[in-house]
């Protein structure tokens, strides 16, 4: 979300909250105009700075170098603006010997860039058979 949208909708909030607060003080209501301005003001400012864009990532590879590739994944996304949310290994029933790494990433601003950086330099190691990510829940409204 650029700024311009940023500020239109805080804008839009910010005259909705004002003309249900004009309606509720000429109806001589206990919330009345700056009550309600600033509800929906706070409100609109909650909703838009909390949105937090998430990423999976899936990597398959050998069962002796799992704690390698987990330290490749941290390190190359510790100099982004990604957090970690989790990070969990297990075996791979189907194939001995083999491990499925999932990560889950939260950022405030997509940035897929970063994360194919990240996971294209993992790819390139010889132990690593499957590689994916994937944007889970996008931004709302």
């Amino acid at each position: 979300m650029d700024w311009t949208e940023f500020a239109i909708r805080l804008l839009v909030a910010f005259l909705l909250g004002s003309a249900i607060g004009l309606e509720r003080q000429w109806r001589q209501r206990m919330a009345g105009l700056r009550t309600n301005a600033l509800v929906a003001t706070g409100a609109s400012l909650f909703v838009m700075l909390s949105v937090e864009l998430c990423y999976h990532c899936s990597l398959v590879c050998l069962e002796e170098d799992a704690a390698r590739v987990r330290a490749l994944l941290l390190q190359s996304l510790s100099l982004g603006h990604m957090r970690l949310r989790s990070l969990h290994s297990e075996d791979l029933e189907t194939h001995k010997g083999r491990v499925e790494v999932k990560a889950k990433l939260v950022t405030q601003t997509r940035d897929d860039e970063l994360l194919e950086q990240a996971i294209s330099r993992i790819s390139l190691e010889p132990s690593v058979i499957a590689v994916r990510w994937r944007v889970v829940e996008q931004e709302f409204g």
